[in-house]
């Protein structure tokens, strides 16, 4: 899936780039700021209003966030005049260490919720790690990622490599789907038949 980054624009910089983004390709998600956010609530209506049928909540530290988002997008849903629940929620569970450390939490919290996530180069940044996540690390977080999805009967998405090559890329894509993932979230619409093609039965 492809997914656009809101996570650190500006409010008025992200509600334009998110209506041209949509104008011009359909179908694709936003990765929301965290749900505390200022500029969420507006973001959330700017989704509504260019027809997201999938909104990803990044900073997801505990289910209290996902819950919080669905009651924005309940609020929202209401003002656009479209049936509450239309949207669905991705949570990013794997960008902070409270996600991770709490990822039991997300069980049971909405019906909204169809998959959890993470991010390999925010996760770095939240533990202070210059050069990247050590193996260790690494496999618990991925692990944990599968395991609290499967507790919540959801999907396990994974993060993309956004700058990998081809070959690498197809290899990290079979490896995922080998450790119980269901498909790889990026930002580089190139990498999207690569996906496809490992993902898709």
């Amino acid at each position: 899936m492809v997914a656009i980054d809101f996570r650190s624009a500006e409010n008025a910089a992200a509600l334009d780039d998110l209506q041209r983004f949509t104008m011009a390709r359909q179908g694709i998600s936003a990765v929301l700021p965290a749900v505390d956010s200022p500029a969420t609530p507006s973001l959330v209506d700017a989704c509504i209003a260019s027809g997201a049928t999938t909104v990803i909540l990044s900073g997801a530290r505990s289910g209290a966030d996902v819950q919080h988002l669905d009651v924005l997008l309940q609020l929202s849903e209401a003002r656009a005049g479209i049936s509450s629940g239309t949207t669905k929620i991705i949570a990013m569970i794997g960008d902070n260490p409270r996600g991770l450390l709490s990822a039991a939490s997300f069980t049971d919290k909405s019906t909204r919720l169809i998959a959890l996530t993470w991010d390999s180069k925010a996760l770095a940044s939240a533990l202070g790690l210059k050069h990247g996540l050590g193996s260790g690390v690494l496999a618990r977080t991925r692990a944990t990622i599968v395991l609290a999805a499967a507790a919540a009967k959801v999907a396990a998405i994974d993060t993309a490599e956004p700058d990998g090559e081809t070959g690498s890329f197809k290899h990290s894509c079979h490896h995922a789907r080998g450790e119980g993932f269901v498909a790889k979230m990026t930002d580089l619409p190139s990498q999207l038949p690569v996906i496809r093609s490992i993902f898709t039965d």
